[in-house]
């Protein structure tokens, strides 16, 4: 044999020792330094325990800069329009329309928002690591991939109680993506080992963000199909699930015309439409900490009936003006709504003020209430909502006020600003304040911003920076030393701007950047402590840092499965985020390296750390190596597979069901989970090889 042949040496400030190489295996009880910690370290158990607990401690962080993130997100998407429409009597009616589809919008900012932890964690060891691969973050997007599929898939199935069950809404929106998610590491799989073997060229990164594209463009025209195809399906969605469950049972309504079967439509029936992730998400962090938590945004749900054509005995509810303006120096608006078409049987709504640009409690004060209507009582009922008066020379401002939530035989009309959900009234505040405009004020009004609206994000970021100090009611023990570690990282993401601020993007910039300082962290904890564990690169990345990044979206999905009538928040959106994380997570930092690598050519340094490739005579090139990641796509790509498989099979009880089934379902995806982990990691560790 040979003897052994010196490879290399550390000298840090805490460790000398020198590393040498026998028949391809390293040896070192020295642990190298990163971005944050650069000393090299002797290897010990006590710092790997340290290094874990101040891991899980940036997990922690992770989690709140991704809570305050996906806020801003959800900003930026409720974004609405005022458009022009014409309904079924050829009259042009304006009603408020969102900006971003649905779909397109969990496909873009929303899985963007869910994956930042992991997509960041790429593109900041790509730009730290000198435009090399880094360690963590290929792997990282499988392992975590992994996780979100099988772990979370089964903990959403068994946490609904006996009996219960959700079924996932937008079937064929869910077949794309699952479809796309598949593809997305076969794709991984070919451009790493087969099409340009360990190199990654420009053309694939470029066409892996395609791909991206092209699932956004197809994932939409699905959905927008089912809404022009199918409106018989979508209007029974959007109604009150006891009645049309009734209508069901009692062959009123054909599951022809909703494309379903009998239990299937049952199943969508229990139904209504969902909060967002970020709203579980925060939830679950409140609930964590012992304080209750108020919802800042709730979708409303109709109570009508599909068959408006002939309206139902209890009548339409809406507001006798849709349109309203109010001189702000009087002070107070009042509404009317009216019952027509029908006044049989008591029924009551509910309603609420909305912000647009006029701000809630600055420019009027917030309202929300009940009406109720006994039966042949028409009305009308007032509601009466009080205008704030100030000095300020302001433009002409807008805010709504919606009914919602129908109980009783009553429906809205479809025909007008709200349609089939809820009733809309604009109420216009006209400014008569004739004071010379202060140079502050001209200033605002310069840079198209609004008064109030920038002393509302003062007064939240205010409130950002008190909340940091103050323990919230009812804060457990438990919540208490939660809330005390969060401390460092809650006033962090205090500097950010709050989502109230310009449409919600200066939050999404400041807490971006601050979420890519932490995936530094991250990076350099988590080599830190998979060293002195002594595991391979990729093993920690599978483990501690994919779950890490992924546990906070592990209780979002759950408390979405416990609260909502769908399994779309639940597990839905698990494959499109999965293709996300493929598609940009490693397409845009690859297409950076590969770039660069393009132009640069084989410098010295490149031919010195792959010494093997340039005496092949490849000449330079973005390097990722497809060893053991080859065997961990191809291994992840089987059980997810089999993932989707079962989840479709169970369908229309993709979550929940019998007490047997859903726990025997649940245990197959954990142990499939369990086989990717501990193949993947054998095969890292070179315990075992396998010849691809």
């Amino acid at each position: 044999m040979a003897p052994p042949e010196l490879v290399g040496r550390w000298d840090g400030s805490s460790c000398v020792s020198m590393e040498v190489s026998v028949a391809n295996t390293s040896t070192s009880d020295c642990c190298p330094g990163g971005t944050i910690q650069r000393n090299d370290m002797q290897k010990s158990w006590g710092l790997m325990a340290g290094w874990l607990l101040i891991l899980c401690w940036v997990f922690l962080g992770v989690s709140i800069g991704a809570d305050l993130f996906m806020a801003a997100i959800e900003v930026i998407t409720s974004k609405e329009a005022v458009k022009k429409v014409t309904d079924r009597h050829g009259v042009v009616r304006l009603v408020h329309v969102r900006v971003w589809n649905e779909t397109v919008a969990n496909l873009t900012l929303m899985a963007l928002g869910s994956s930042a932890p992991e997509i960041l964690l790429n593109v900041m060891e790509i730009l730290l690591n000198d435009f090399h691969a880094g360690a963590l973050g290929p792997s990282t997007i499988v392992g975590s991939a992994a996780f979100n599929l099988m772990v979370i898939s089964a903990a959403c199935m068994v946490k609904l109680p006996p009996g219960e069950s959700r079924t996932i809404k937008k079937r064929n929106v869910f077949l794309c993506t699952a479809a796309s998610s598949v593809f997305a590491y076969l794709w991984l799989l070919v451009i790493v080992k087969y099409s340009s073997k360990d190199i990654i060229e420009p053309w694939e990164a470029a066409v892996t963000i395609v791909f991206m594209v092209i699932l956004i463009v197809v994932a939409y025209l699905i959905d927008k199909r089912a809404d022009t195809n199918n409106p018989g399906a979508i209007n029974v969605l959007k109604c009150s699930s006891e009645d049309l469950v009734a209508a069901f049972d009692a062959g009123l309504i054909s599951t022809d015309v909703t494309g379903l079967s009998h239990d299937e439509a049952r199943a969508a029936l229990q139904w209504e439409k969902p909060l967002t992730r970020t709203h579980h998400r925060i939830a679950t962090r409140k609930a964590l900490f012992g304080s209750d938590f108020n919802p800042l945004h709730r979708r409303f749900v109709s109570k009508g009936s599909p068959l408006q054509a002939a309206a139902p005995a209890g009548g339409v509810i809406g507001f006798a003006l849709h349109k309203v303006s109010v001189v702000e120096s009087m002070q107070s608006v009042t509404l009317c709504v009216v019952r027509k078409n029908g006044a049989s049987g008591a029924v009551s709504v509910r309603y609420t003020t909305r912000s647009g640009r006029a701000i809630a409690n600055r420019d009027f004060e917030e309202a929300r209430g009940e009406l109720a209507f006994a039966d042949g009582d028409v009305g009308p009922r007032e509601i009466t909502i009080n205008i704030l008066d100030d000095s300020d020379e302001e433009k002409d401002e807008q805010f709504l006020v919606m009914l919602y939530d129908i109980t009783g035989d009553a429906v809205f009309d479809r025909d007008e600003d709200g349609g089939e959900n809820s009733d809309i009234c604009t109420v216009t505040i006209v400014n008569d304040d004739e004071a010379p405009a202060s140079g502050w004020n001209r200033t605002v009004h310069g840079l198209g911003l609004d008064s109030d609206e920038l002393a509302q994000t003062g007064d939240t970021w205010e409130a950002q920076f008190a909340s940091v100090w103050k323990t919230p009611a009812g804060t457990t023990r438990i919540g208490l030393v939660f809330f005390c570690l969060s401390s460092p990282w809650r006033l962090l993401f205090a500097l950010v701007p709050p989502p109230t601020l310009c449409g919600g993007w200066p939050c999404f910039v400041g807490a971006l950047l601050l979420i890519g300082f932490q995936v530094i962290l991250v990076s350099d904890f988590g080599s830190q402590m998979g060293c002195h564990m002594g595991l391979h690169p990729s093993v920690t990345a599978i483990t501690f840092v994919a779950l890490g990044t992924s546990l906070p979206d592990l209780f979002a999905s759950m408390q979405a499965a416990n609260a909502e009538k769908t399994a779309d928040n639940a597990i839905g959106n698990v494959t499109g985020s999965n293709s996300v994380n493929v598609y940009f997570g490693l397409g845009l930092p690859w297409l950076i390296a590969s770039i660069y690598w393009e132009v640069q050519g084989a410098s010295s340094e490149w031919k010195a750390t792959y010494k093997d490739l340039h005496q092949s005579g490849i000449k330079g090139g973005f390097v990722v190596r497809s060893g053991d990641l080859t065997f961990s796509v191809i291994v992840f790509t089987l059980c997810a597979l089999i993932t989707i498989t079962a989840i479709l099979l169970r369908r229309p009880h993709e979550l929940g069901g019998s007490r047997r089934s859903k726990y025997a379902t649940g245990l197959m995806l954990f142990t499939l989970w369990a086989i990717y982990v501990i193949l993947s990691s054998l095969v890292a560790e070179e315990i075992f090889s396998v010849s691809i």
